[in-house]
């Protein structure tokens, strides 16, 4: 992903479509996989960049010396 966007594309993860059975269901058999279940749908195309999603601070979530996740 990290050339795609030298070469001036974007991306979108698109997990809604692997997650609800029924959507995950048709998109493996539309790509003949089987068994194998699907799981992530990567969109790469050239528009616009879009304001990314607030994240707090990787510090807030996580106490490193511990190792460990804090509450939420």
């Amino acid at each position: 992903m990290f050339q795609a966007r030298v070469e001036g594309l974007t991306d979108a993860l698109l997990n809604q479509t692997v997650e609800e059975p029924r959507m995950r269901t048709g998109l493996r058999s539309l790509l003949g996989l089987g068994a194998a279940r699907p799981n992530l749908v990567l969109r790469l195309g050239r528009g616009p960049d879009m304001a990314r999603s607030p994240r707090r601070p990787a510090e807030a979530v996580i106490d490193a010396a511990q190792g460990v996740l804090l509450s939420q």
